[in-house]
């Protein structure tokens, strides 16, 4: 449910917000990133703070792309099971944590 949320945060959610709330729900959004980054830092000391808001930051729209994808409606589902479209199949916890290590393995250079 939450990377369903999240996917739909942009393009649904956030439509609704008047400037204020948008605003205080932004810097809301910062301080949690602060908070995740601080405490991934804690447990993991050799990669910053600074690095950990940046994996989380291109951790997000990389959830808000994979997560509809990874969950197709049905005649994109019934398209891409075809043999020749495999390519075009996504496995939302697989194709995450690849993605999520790449982007840690680069935060530690």
């Amino acid at each position: 449910m939450l990377c369903r949320l999240t996917s739909i945060m942009p393009s649904i959610l956030e439509r609704k917000l008047s400037f204020e709330r948008m605003v205080e729900f932004k810097r809301n959004l910062l301080a949690l990133r602060h908070q995740a980054a601080q405490a991934f830092h804690a447990r993991l000391p050799e990669i910053s703070v600074d690095s950990f808001e940046e994996v989380i930051k291109y951790a997000l729209p990389l959830i808000i792309g994979l997560w509809p994808l990874s969950n197709p409606i049905d005649v994109a589902a019934q398209v891409i099971a075809l043999p020749e479209l495999e390519g075009l199949r996504y496995d939302f916890q697989h194709d995450v944590e690849r993605a999520l290590l790449t982007l840690l393995r680069g935060a530690r250079c």
